[in-house]
């Protein structure tokens, strides 16, 4: 189970988080097939494509139309799963309570929430299909054992001392706002030292001028990032050949930054060690990546500046701030924001944390 856990970490570090399910799902069918029953997988697959049967009148009058289609295929294609879910007039009022429900995911009426895994799922499928996005996670984290389908955040200084090698470019999927080349200055300083490692920020013409840095960190062996490549798709192909003829140093090290291109060549993202940069999804896993600059900010001289200035307005902060040194940039920036303030709550999560 373990290795599972590491498998699926590795490809989803690669992966943006609208696609992890997908690849979990996978993995899952894969590995535990007698848990995805032909009939209902084939069903749920082709779930979209049914339209109702005017003439199938022998529904409960409490179905929905607008899942109407979906439950007639469910009776034809499998009767068997229809049976055990004991839809009936009996139950009607189990049933109609369950589909307004807030989390209908959470347990199915009466004997239908013993249902194998994948059987409440198309149930689900069926009547809620704005909570199949939910349903199908609880599945995954389940049956492979997770704890969420977001992997661990990257440590690029464990993925260069570990995984990296010469003969393999690092291609770093980025998306707005979640950039890190602040973070693999930082690390490059502390592995290979200030003076043997560049970046370049594509685009703008500057293809032709990216390949003679990119020839001399080969011969060097220092480490090179090219950022933006989405900017300059047309260019990466030439990157990419020019890469496949060198000869390079046994320390030297090619980074990329690339936001999402459905033009980005697929040799060169074959060939590459590929990590994702997104922004975490929801409010507390956002703060779990502040919290250790935060505690950095708390080891002042004054512990308890950080907390104080969160307690005042922000006209006060304006005032008070004007006294810090510029060096605390991102200490400036954070309490300055409008948004606590007006989010009480948020500005409660952030002084606990800091506590």
């Amino acid at each position: 189970q373990a290795l599972v856990v590491l498998v699926y970490n590795y490809g989803a570090r690669s992966l943006f988080k609208e696609d992890r399910l997908l690849m979990g799902l996978h993995m899952c069918m894969m590995l535990s097939p007698e848990e995805f029953p032909p009939d209902e997988r084939d069903f749920f697959m082709n779930i979209t494509t049914y339209v109702v049967d005017p003439s199938d009148t022998t529904h409960p009058g409490w179905i929905e139309t607008d899942v109407l289609a979906a439950y007639q295929a469910m009776v034809k294609n499998i009767p068997g799963l229809h049976k055990k879910l004991n839809i009936c007039d009996a139950e009607e009022g189990a049933w109609k309570q369950w589909i307004k429900g807030a989390d209908p995911e959470a347990k199915l009426p009466g004997s239908a929430d013993e249902l194998p895994m994948f059987s409440r799922v198309c149930a689900i499928a069926v009547f809620r299909p704005d909570r199949l996005p939910v349903a199908l996670e609880k599945v995954v984290v389940a049956m492979l054992s997770l704890d969420s389908l977001n992997p661990p955040s990257a440590n690029l200084g464990q993925i260069a001392a570990q995984e990296t090698l010469p003969t393999e470019p690092v291609l770093m999927n980025t998306t707005p706002g979640a950039v890190p080349s602040q973070e693999w200055a930082k690390m490059a300083a502390k592995v290979v030292g200030s003076g043997r490692f560049n970046q370049l920020a594509m685009g703008g013409g500057q293809t032709q001028e990216a390949i003679q840095p990119f020839k001399q960190a080969s011969a060097n062996g220092e480490w090179l990032l090219l950022k933006n490549l989405h900017l300059v798709v047309a260019w990466v192909g030439d990157l990419e050949k020019e890469f496949t003829n060198l000869q390079p140093h046994d320390d030297f090290r090619l980074w990329l930054t690339s936001e999402e291109h459905n033009a980005f060549p697929s040799i060169l993202l074959r060939s590459s060690l590929k990590v994702t940069f997104q922004a975490p999804p929801g409010m507390k896993k956002n703060l779990s990546l502040r919290r250790p600059r935060l505690t950095r900010l708390l080891r002042l001289r004054r512990p308890g500046l950080l907390r104080g200035l969160l307690q005042r307005p922000l006209p006060q902060r304006r005032l008070l701030l004007r006294r810090l040194p510029r060096r605390r940039l991102m200490l400036r920036r954070l309490l300055l924001r409008p948004l606590l303030p007006r989010r009480p709550l948020l500005r409660r999560l952030l002084l606990n944390r800091l506590q």
